[in-house]
């Protein structure tokens, strides 16, 4: 096999060499497997060696290779490649935009919070991934069942307790009222909320109605603090569910006067929308103009 230009440290691999490089790095990851019918390991410093990358590209080449294992099967004629649900097929969309919120979310989210209820969708997956891979040994209670495929074969995750109830292939979660009892009996110090749609008025949107419940409880017995995690896409538009306003359903409870409020979503540069833009500006500004809510602007 053609070896990728070793002089990748600096800057962006073409395509091509960025190609070559998965492939080399799944020579190596196969290659041990075969030697070990133990757990294999290929660690950063063993690829950036090899192949002559820097630590950032590493972790690239780590991810990639990472969300399309779980997608792959053997069948009769060959392997096939697929993603079937709602949620699996919008796992990999904006990618990059999903990365960088998780990243912000685990530098600013308060070391001291023991219990975090996480809430259905790709990001909140994501971020729960991030936690485990800085090590950051929260309490973690979901119906996301995205978060156990994102975390299940870390070691270095905290506790993860998945409700239970109905589980629901959209939504790749569990909904029902089992779902909605465990999050009212956790009582949470920290929720991590995925939204499908946010506008100007903070009114929160989901994809599907079967999410509305379960969120609104997650809400509810939140005690400290609440993330938003949103790519600025979501800042453009409202989806079909309404199942929250800020100011009222989360704000307004006179019981939860300390309660904090950040939106964590991406910089509006990373729209090339000209009025996708402008919309999404003139919600980011609404939202700052609340009391107790903090938008956070990640590049």
């Amino acid at each position: 096999m053609k070896k990728a230009d070793s002089r990748l440290k600096k800057g962006r691999p073409s395509e091509k060499n960025a190609r070559l490089l998965r492939a080399e790095a799944l020579e190596l990851i196969l290659g041990k497997r075969q030697k070990s019918i133990e757990d294999c390991k290929l660690t950063f410093k063993e690829i950036e060696q090899e192949l002559q990358v820097n630590r950032r590209r590493a972790k690239s080449i780590f991810r990639e290779i990472s969300e399309i294992s779980a997608d792959v099967t053997f069948i009769t004629d060959g392997i096939l490649v697929k993603r079937e649900t709602y949620y699996h097929k919008h796992l990999g969309m904006d990618r990059r935009l999903k990365d960088a919120l998780a990243n912000k979310v685990v530098d600013i989210f308060p070391n001291d919070v023991n219990t975090v209820a996480c809430s259905g969708g790709t990001t909140v997956a994501i971020c729960v991934k991030r936690f485990a891979e800085r090590r950051r040994y929260h309490e973690f209670f979901t119906n996301n069942v995205g978060v156990i495929d994102q975390v299940g074969g870390s070691r270095e995750i905290g506790k993860v307790v998945l409700t239970g109830g109905i589980y629901d292939s959209d939504v790749h979660g569990c909904v029902g009222d089992q779902s909605i009892e465990e999050f009212k009996k956790a009582r949470c110090e920290a929720a991590l909320i995925g939204v499908s749609g946010i506008n100007k008025e903070g009114e929160l949107f989901v994809k599907h109605c079967f999410e509305k419940p379960v969120n609104k409880q997650i809400i509810k017995f939140t005690k400290s603090y609440i993330f938003i995690v949103a790519d600025i896409n979501k800042f453009t538009q409202e989806d079909s569910w309404q199942w929250a306003t800020i100011t009222t359903d989360i704000l307004s409870d006179q019981e939860r006067k300390g309660l904090a409020v950040y939106v964590v979503t991406n910089s509006l540069d990373k729209l090339s929308d000209k009025k996708k833009r402008e919309h999404a500006k003139k919600v980011i500004a609404s939202l700052n103009k609340m009391d107790r809510v903090t938008v956070v602007l990640v590049e």
